[in-house]
């Protein structure tokens, strides 16, 4: 069943980051599209200008005709009927360009275009021209018999406002659309953990109200057998000092394993409550670990928040399910107390691990299986969290956490 929201918090997060990639990738090549027109773009601009100039010239002087939004520095008109007409000052006398070409581009930016003038009077007007009649007005080159220095034609300098603007706007676009898609990306990765911090909560209440509702029955299972486990284990000791044989030191062996696990029992049941008190964190480890191991307490906070009792009860578990002999290391990390157990032995059976802290499940051949489920319960119930793994250098490491 953890499988389908997992399944469906995948194709969400799969989805809009595919969103966000058509997104990003539409704009940019519609911008990278509109930066390769940028030719066309100029030419038709200069064809535009050159149009309207053309026009006004015929009824006014040139420099009446210049209007701001064209961008124009300088504009020269010679030619029949409009004379020698010159407005501004050519910052380049010494570049010309071809009257048949594209717009040519100059160092600080403007575009020079130079656009012959027709041989029979004014442009034509705006629109495509007649499909059998001449070519447009300014494709046509020079009139018959003139030369390279032929001045009948309009030049001027302009700004590419036009493709400058269409570009920017696309740039624009672009951006727009690659903010987009990260705020959406954003968006459903902030979801996808939400939701898979909500099934977590929801996996550990879950098993929270399992535990307790099995800690309940431990407790009275305990409750109703303890007392006649004490008297078959009194009276199988006593039977033991008169006959000394293997059945009943095998008698006396059982006894004492559902003694164990009676306390067990009674132990796991009671687990829930934690009285805490500001104490020194190493403290509980060293009473813990004793003679088995080595504790390093030199990055130690000195003093935290805990039920010292507890945690040495829950490290205790740990040092006795781990081969002698333990490195027990305490140390502060990101505001939680930290306590590491390794050991030096065989390591942990990869496909057991996450199932080392379920009541019951056990690696030992005559283990109950509650110490481990017991350490769990005593770390949710500081609020902390306590993982298992098999050590790079060998053997296996539990870490418990537990926040301030």
């Amino acid at each position: 069943m953890r499988a389908r929201p997992e399944l469906a918090r995948r194709g969400l997060l799969t989805a809009a980051l595919a969103l966000a990639l058509l997104l990003v990738g539409v704009t940019g090549w519609q911008w990278w599209q509109i930066r390769s027109a940028r030719a066309s773009l100029d030419a038709a601009q200069a064809d535009q200008i050159a149009r309207r100039l053309l026009r006004c010239a015929r009824e006014r002087e040139l420099a009446g005709c210049v209007s701001a939004e064209d961008g124009l520095r300088w504009a020269r008109l010679d030619g029949s009927p409009f004379g020698a007409q010159e407005w501004g000052v050519d910052p380049f006398p010494e570049v010309s360009g071809d009257p048949r070409g594209s717009p040519l581009t100059l160092d600080d930016g403007y575009l020079r275009a130079i656009v012959p003038l027709p041989p029979d009077g004014p442009p034509p007007p705006d629109g495509p021209p007649p499909p059998d009649g001449p070519p447009p007005w300014g494709q046509r080159g020079p009139p018959p018999g003139s030369g390279p220095d032929d001045r009948s034609a309009l030049h001027f300098d302009f700004q590419p406002l036009f493709s400058a603007a269409v570009e920017r706007r696309a740039g624009g676009s672009f951006a727009l659309a690659t903010a987009a898609g990260l705020l959406l990306v954003t968006a459903a990765l902030s979801l996808h953990r939400a939701l898979a911090r909500a099934e977590a909560a929801e996996a550990d209440a879950a098993r929270n109200r399992e535990l307790a509702t099995m800690g309940t029955m431990s407790a009275v299972l305990a409750h109703e057998i303890r007392n006649p486990v004490a008297a078959l284990l009194g009276n199988a000791q006593l039977l033991a000092e008169e006959y000394d044989n293997e059945q009943v030191r095998h008698v006396v062996g059982a006894a004492r394993r559902l003694r164990t696990l009676t306390e067990n029992l009674l132990a796991f049941a009671q687990t829930g409550e934690v009285r805490r008190a500001t104490t020194d964190p190493a403290a509980p480890a060293r009473a813990a670990v004793g003679e088995r191991g080595t504790v390093d307490a030199s990055t130690a906070p000195r003093e935290w928040s805990l039920d010292p009792d507890r945690v040495e009860q829950l490290l205790r578990d740990v040092v006795d399910n781990a081969p002698t002999p333990v490195e027990v290391l305490v140390t502060e990390l990101d505001g939680q107390l930290v306590y590491t157990v390794r050991d030096h032995g065989p390591g942990l059976p990869t496909g057991d691990v996450e199932r080392l802290f379920e009541p019951f499940f056990t690696l030992r051949a005559r283990g109950t299986g509650l110490g481990l489920a017991i350490v769990r319960r005593l770390v949710h119930a500081h609020g902390g969290t306590v993982t298992a793994d098999n050590h790079p250098g060998g053997g296996a490491v539990f870490t418990v956490r537990i926040p301030r």
